[in-house]
């Protein structure tokens, strides 16, 4: 299993930014400057300090401090909460679950105290949980 698969998107990541979710979580998405001027995007672990590792050099980092000459400071940053995470910040009345085709692989339903159901999918069980997480934010349900 890729890292990838247990982590929201970039593009979710963002959203929930965005949306208010909390920004702690034991993965993010980093987004640095490298020299030609684009922002490269990497999955790293840790909550303050990360370690990058390029092709010529590992340094460890923390927040930017430019110790890679300058070239590969931080300008962005996007908690990627796993699914689990996402399982902790959801409401229990939700479940998560693997289609067997369709649109998407993965479903995340939700139904409130009046049995009206939501669902959301996404390509992961991340990106499931995250557009309901988002969707239930938006609606004030959370």
């Amino acid at each position: 299993m890729k890292l990838q698969d247990i982590c929201t998107s970039l593009e979710l990541s963002k959203e929930l930014k965005e949306a208010g979710f909390p920004q702690e979580s034991l993965f993010s998405w980093v987004g640095t400057e490298n020299l030609v001027d684009k922002i490269v995007f990497e999955i790293v672990t840790g909550k303050t300090t990360y370690e990058y590792i390029s092709k010529d050099k590992t340094c460890t980092y923390d927040y930017g401090c430019g110790c890679c000459g300058g070239s590969e400071d931080i300008v962005e940053i996007y908690a990627a909460p796993t699914v689990a995470e996402l399982g902790e910040a959801l409401p229990a009345n939700y479940k998560s679950y693997k289609t067997d085709g369709g649109e998407w692989e993965w479903d995340c339903e939700s139904i409130d105290d009046k049995g009206y159901r939501r669902v959301s999918g996404g390509k992961t069980e991340a990106n499931a949980r995250a557009k309901m997480w988002l969707f239930l934010q938006k609606e004030g349900l959370l």
